[in-house]
This record gives structure tokens, sequence and C-alpha cells, in this order.
């Protein structure tokens, strides 16, 4: 493995985008998601990066995993989210086959036992013995079967935090605060949850600031995880 920085959400900055890819052009980037909806950025300046997105992608210049907010569009009639609007969904349109293509549901450093999501996977949600989730294979066959099932998935699931029916959130709806209980034995990344810097508990770390704080999450080569302020 590479070194790498794994990135929050963008909302439609395209700008700190760009400045990031400028800055970091020796790591591997993730993007843990929410590339749209705003209140400060245009419509146009967000399908810009979500267009600059899914070329990198094809470039193999970045990874980026799927959040809730490409969900709200790509499933507007059971995960809608907050800032979705059916006139930028019809912008959005000819981008959902790429969208649906590129964007992954997550990422995972099997050998450093780190899971990178959008949101976090929660200890609660899991049905069984967490414990049996430290073979990493065990975990990818897990998701995966959850992430086949759109309509009960529990990797779906919107907490009633989050305004959702559902206890707590899967790994795109996870609030950080509320929802988010720590698996042992697995490092966790994520973001869409937003604070002023990098909050972290035990292990495991919440990197949707850049609305606030200029900062990413390093991985290095041997696993080693650390903030770096931009």
């Amino acid at each position: 493995m590479n070194k790498l920085i794994v990135i929050g959400d963008l909302h439609g900055d395209i700008d700190i985008y760009r400045e990031i890819k400028d800055k970091f052009k020796d790591y591997d980037k993730i993007l843990v998601g929410d590339y749209v909806d705003s209140f400060n950025k245009t419509r146009k300046q967000q399908l810009l990066l979500i267009e600059e997105i899914l070329q990198d992608i094809e470039q193999n210049k970045v990874i980026a995993l799927k959040g809730n907010h490409e969900l709200s569009y790509l499933y507007p009639d059971t995960m809608g989210a907050s800032g979705y609007a059916s006139s930028f969904a019809a912008s959005l349109m000819p981008l959902f086959s790429d969208m649906h293509r590129l964007l992954k549901p997550y990422e995972l450093i099997s050998e450093h036992k780190i899971l990178i999501t959008h949101a976090g996977l929660t200890k609660r949600l899991i049905p069984y013995d967490s414990n049996v989730l430290d073979d990493m294979n065990l975990l990818t066959l897990w998701l995966d079967q959850e992430i086949r099932n759109l309509d009960h998935g529990m990797v779906y699931n919107i907490g009633s935090a989050r305004g959702g029916a559902n206890p707590v959130g899967g790994i795109f709806w996870c609030d950080y605060q509320w929802d988010f209980d720590p698996i042992e034995g697995i490092r966790q990344v994520f973001g869409h949850t937003p604070g002023s810097s990098i909050r972290q508990r035990g292990e495991n770390y919440c990197i949707d600031c850049l609305q606030s704080k200029k900062e990413v999450l390093e991985i290095s080569e041997d696993g080693e995880i650390k903030t770096i302020e931009f």
C-alpha cells in the first residue's frame, strides 16, 4: 500500500478539491462522499465537482465513495436527504450511470484493518457478535451481502438521529454523535457528521471538517494514521 490521504465531505467545493490534489500530488487519495448539496456553493460548482471526480476515478487518480447525498439523487424515493432538489436531479441524471458504476460503497485496507465508509459502521448495527468481524474476509462478505439488498440491507438504515425509522444509521447515515459505537479490532475513517476539525474516538476518525478547517487524514504505508493541516 502507498501512503494515502482520506478526504472529507466536499459538498460542491471544487476549489478545495483542486487545492488538495495540487498539494498532495504524491499521495493516493480516497474521498468519503457527499460531493453535492451545499448551502454556499452553486449548483454549477457542485456539478463541476462531481464531473471532475468521476473523470479522476476513470484515470485512476482517486477512489471515491458514495455518500448519503449521492444516494439521495440515485434513490430519491427511499433515501432523500436534506438539500435534494428535483431541478438539480435533472442536471445530474446524465451522470447517474457513471455514479452507479464508479462510486464505491466502502474501501477496506485489509492488511491494516482499516474500514473507510461515508458515515461509519456502528457496532450496534451488527446482528451478531462483532468479534467475528476481526476476519476482514467475513466483514467484506457481510458488507457486500447487505449492500446488494437495496430494499432491506442494514447498511442503508436511516437512524432516528437523522429523521429515519431505524434505531441507528448504516454506513451512509450513521451519526457520529448519536449512532456510532466503535468495533473492537477495526479502525474506521468516515465523514458525514460535520465538525470544526477531525475528531477521534479511540482509533476511529470522523473527518467531515473541510467546511471549517483544512485537514485531511494521512494513512502511511505501515498503517499509521495522522491528521495533516494544509
